[in-house]
């Protein structure tokens, strides 16, 4: 089933829990790797990787609910074929801010996702 056919018509649900289990996975495979990580780190990347997830899902359905409400099919012309430039960041532009963030708090040791070391 479509995740968002009125704003965004391709995205699916599974297209979605695809992505979402993948940075899951990959933020307990980081945090487990890290040496001398603190007990719990594992779940404290999957946590990090779903909120990134999540972060960059809704940026992406965010320029595109923008696009509908302008009436227009592509962000711009510099990439033919890929529905302009800010579709190929937008989900990394509320992305990114979110792992920075995220980060800034595990560097400070002010969130509980903090991995750490002994």
């Amino acid at each position: 089933p479509k995740l968002a056919p009125r704003i965004s018509p391709a995205k699916t649900w599974s297209g979605s829990a695809g992505g979402l289990l993948s940075a899951v996975l990959g933020g307990m495979l980081i945090a487990g790797l890290m040496p001398g990580a603190l007990p719990g780190a594992v779940w404290r990347g999957a946590v990090f990787g779903a909120l990134v997830a999540i972060a960059a899902q809704t940026g992406d359905l965010a320029e595109s609910a923008l696009k509908r409400a302008r009436g227009v099919k592509d962000s711009g012309t510099i990439l033919p074929g890929h529905g302009g430039l800010l579709d190929r960041f937008d989900g990394l532009l509320v992305a990114a801010p979110m792992a920075a963030l995220l980060s800034l708090g595990a560097v400070g040791r002010a969130a509980f996702w903090y991995v750490g070391q002994r």
